[in-house]
């Protein structure tokens, strides 16, 4: 279970919110737990956390762990470099009487940030081999009408006495005709996407199996001198290490495998993507969770120390759960929210310790959940299920309606554009209390804000979030009300805007543009207005964001993205104003600085015409991230014409050409040149069915990305003459960021860009002249919103030394 950290002020927010924050399934906070010291006295405590780290704590907050001698649960105290155990036995003294403990005691950022690292193994990078199949986990794609056989393990440890588990249970959680695995991704595919869950060993009757392990429990629980000398050492983080935790559970699970395998049918569809490893294996360890263990805690993880196969497929990517959590069985949302996982979503909540920020909430089940899950966002069905094959777009101002995702696979979501940016969107849809749904606190339209340069990444790292919900209070610093995001006019929510509460802010916090009014009622359906007075960005491509990586050692390559004729018929005299390309770094290979953007016209399948633009990105280029590339002689789109966008990299190593996770779009999304000839990636080598991450963002004009109506920027300077210090008033419809750059008669920059944000309205700034000689010069404004320049403006101004 991939759950987020909480920090210090996490356990205060919980006490203020307990019952609410209870009912989510992701993260695990103050779930109660029952210990006991060598002496056999019953401690009642809390214990919170996720896969990379959890703790115990008592209902105050204050932190307990195992004294590493005596084996007594004690109260931490915070040492040099971590924490170390008190004197105070837990249960026979009172925290608060040592002088130096305190609540909320846990470990840094940093060492929870090297425990998360070594858990995200990222093995989803393949060889680009003609002769050869692919190597490495391919991203996982589901088709329609396709079957995930989802293999389940059954694991006790050799002193486990488990009793006749039910295996009616299991059955139905998994595959039951309502409320189960099964149900629940048939109903939120919309009868796209099945899963089927099987069962090993294979039960006998109502009775659960289970693959019995060589060693006990205790050799999978943290080394303890007095209580457990057997245990695996946290410190050890070597895979070879028969002491360390990786060993100690790869070898657990490559065992259970191999004791199971020659029992699962050799004709059962285990590798749907054909990557040749197994497409899910789900572990369920008897027993319950530990406290301050790793491995005994519901996790996702790679086997990648280890080779284990199933009918000559490797596993590489597992689930590990429990027979129970806390008091209870695994529930429903915990395995639904998994098995996206298995399918490629990311999660949608953050990582780090920032206390109060919430991206989507309840809103997605890649958040949070409770036992019964709901739905995923549209946007997620869409890019990561692909169960919706497209969402349409606004490009004129009107009325629009939108059907209830829960239940309707078409017309329940909306995309508009920003009237400042191409990197960040905004998306609409329509939630109601039905189906999965009906758990939701209320009905309505969401309107998010997507950052399509983060699409395939997730929330994790954010913010900058891939996914946002607006909702009341909800800014880049505090959390508002997310359980009221619902726009519904039966709540007197209607508009947002860049004036409302919330507004319709971007990623970077600078205004969005978005203009919605007029939210109906929700009922069978809801409607809305949306007013589009700009000229958009347009945003051409043939992939659904970051899923792998391609390369082929040290080596020259071009790779480009294809746009035929049709795909350009409604934005011919158009000007391809910059170019999106994302380069892959990640697992440590070395691209060289000769990074060559290209566009080609007049070209046709396989020959991508001629070449009419070139130039060298070196200084914009970002690793593991994308970039954006301004083309510094706009190409126009020409009647009847196709055009070619790609790019030229050398790597001395490793796989820098980033892709999406597939399916390739035919004849235009793959295509590379290998020893002066163009092919499709496909072609040279079936396994790698992707798009490379390469955009076109078109614009109406040379000059300006978006046409907006009535602009009406002022800017003066007064006074002027002037010996040394100036004001700028600014006057502006709307907010925006100002960059002022101070050029001498020479045409030299004299000083640092001045970077400031104004309001809308009048905004007066001082500028100090001081330092610069008796003369002429120009002052140039720069006036943007985040990623889009919308207008130029410059002013002389005379400085007089007196």
């Amino acid at each position: 279970m991939r759950t987020k950290l909480r920090l210090k002020l996490w356990f205060a927010v919980l006490l203020y919110g307990l019952a609410i924050n209870l009912t989510i399934g992701v993260p695990v906070r103050y779930l109660p737990m029952v210990i006991y010291q060598p002496d056999g006295t019953k401690i009642e405590c809390f214990a919170s956390g996720d896969e990379f780290h959890n703790w115990l704590h008592d209902a105050d907050g204050y932190t307990i762990m195992q004294h590493p001698q005596t084996g007594y649960y004690v109260y931490a105290i915070r040492g040099k470099e971590k924490l170390i155990p008190s004197k105070i036995v837990v249960g026979k003294g009172k925290p608060s009487s040592l002088k130096g403990i305190e609540p909320f005691l846990n470990i840094s950022k940093e060492e929870y940030i090297a425990k998360r690292q070594s858990k995200r193994v990222n093995n989803r990078f393949l060889t680009l081999n003609p002769s050869k199949t692919a190597s490495g986990v391919a991203p996982l794609k589901t088709k329609d009408g396709e079957i995930l056989n989802n293999i389940v393990i059954f694991i006790r440890f050799a002193d486990d006495n488990v009793g006749n588990e039910p295996f009616e249970y299991y059955q139905n959680i998994y595959n039951g005709a309502t409320q189960s695995v099964s149900d629940y991704y048939t109903s939120v595919s919309y009868n796209k996407f099945t899963v089927n869950t099987i069962f090993y060993p294979t039960p006998n009757s109502n009775t659960v199996i289970w693959y019995q392990d060589s060693q006990n429990r205790n050799y999978y629980r943290p080394y303890n001198a007095s209580t457990n000398p057997s245990g695996y050492d946290p410190e050890d983080n070597s895979y070879t290490s028969t002491k360390s935790q990786t060993y100690r559970e790869h070898t657990l699970l490559k065992n259970a495998v191999e004791a199971v395998a020659n029992n699962i049918p050799s004709d059962l569809n285990i590798d749907i993507n054909n990557d040749g490893y197994v497409d899910v294996v789900s572990f369920i360890i008897a027993g319950t969770n530990d406290s301050w263990n790793d491995l005994l805690w519901p996790h996702q993880w790679s086997l990648w120390s280890k080779t284990a196969y199933i009918n000559g497929k490797q596993v590489g990517d597992y689930t590990l759960q429990l027979q129970f959590f806390g008091n209870s069985r695994i529930d429903l949302g915990t395995l639904c929210h998994e098995m996206f996982h298995v399918i490629g979503a990311p999660d949608l909540y953050h990582y780090d310790d920032n206390l109060n920020l919430s991206a989507v909430g309840i809103w997605d089940i890649m958040e949070g959940t409770g036992s019964t899950p709901q739905n995923m966002g549209s946007y997620m069905k869409y890019l990561y299920g692909g169960w919706i094959d497209t969402i349409p777009i606004i490009s004129q101002s009107g009325t629009y309606t939108l059907n209830p995702l829960s239940t309707s696979a078409t017309d329940n979501s909306f995309i508009i554009p920003s009237p400042n940016t191409h990197a960040d969107y905004f998306l609409v849809e329509y939630r109601k209390r039905e189906a999965y749904d009906a758990s939701l606190p209320n009905d309505g339209m969401l309107v998010y804000r997507i950052n399509s340069h983060l699409e395939g990444i997730g929330n994790a790292d954010g913010p900058p979030d891939e996914v946002y919900v607006y909702r009341p209070g909800g800014t880049l610093t505090q959390n508002g009300t997310i359980s009221s995001a619902t726009f519904n006019a039966s709540y007197n929510r209607t508009a947002i805007n860049d004036n409302t509460n919330p507004r319709s802010f971007l990623s970077d916090g600078s205004n969005g543009g978005l203009n919605i009014s007029n939210v109906s009622a929700a009922n069978a359906t809801i409607s809305f207005n949306a007013q589009i007075d700009f000229d958009p960005w347009i945003v051409l491509k043939n992939d659904r964001g970051y899923g792998s990586a391609i390369g082929n050692g040290a080596t020259t390559m071009t790779v480009a993205t294809r746009f035929t004729a049709a795909d350009l018929t409604n934005h011919v005299g158009k000007y391809i104003k910059k170019i999106d390309f994302y380069i892959n770094g990640s697992d440590g290979q070395k691209v060289t600085s000769n990074e060559i953007v290209k566009i080609w016209e007049d070209g046709s399948f396989g020959n991508p015409g001629t070449l009419v633009y070139s130039q060298s990105p070196s200084a914009e280029v970002k690793i593991d991230q994308w970039t954006t590339h301004n083309v510094k002689t706009p190409v126009e789109i020409k009647a009847g014409k196709e055009y070619w966008v790609g790019y030229t990299a050398t790597a001395s190593s490793g796989y820098p050409f980033a892709t999406d996770r597939g399916p390739m779009l035919e004849g235009k999304g793959g295509w590379i040149n290998t020893g002066n000839q163009w092919a499709q990636i496909k072609d040279l080598n079936s396994s790698l069915n992707y798009n490379f991450l390469i955009r076109a963002i078109i614009a109406n004009s040379t000059t300006n990305a978006a046409k907006i109506n009535n602009p009406s920027f002022e800017v003066s300077v007064f006074p002027n003459p002037v010996s040394c210090n100036a004001s700028i008033l600014f006057k502006s419809p709307n907010a925006a960021y100002i960059e002022v750059e101070i050029i001498n008669a020479m045409g030299q920059k004299v000083s640092s860009p001045i970077k400031v944000w104004i309001n809308e309205g009048q905004t007066q700034i001082p500028i100090n002249l001081n330092n610069l000689p008796t003369g002429f010069y120009l002052l140039r404004f720069k006036f943007s919103g985040s990623n889009s320049i919308q207008k130029y403006e410059q002013k002389v101004v005379r400085i007089n030394k007196i």
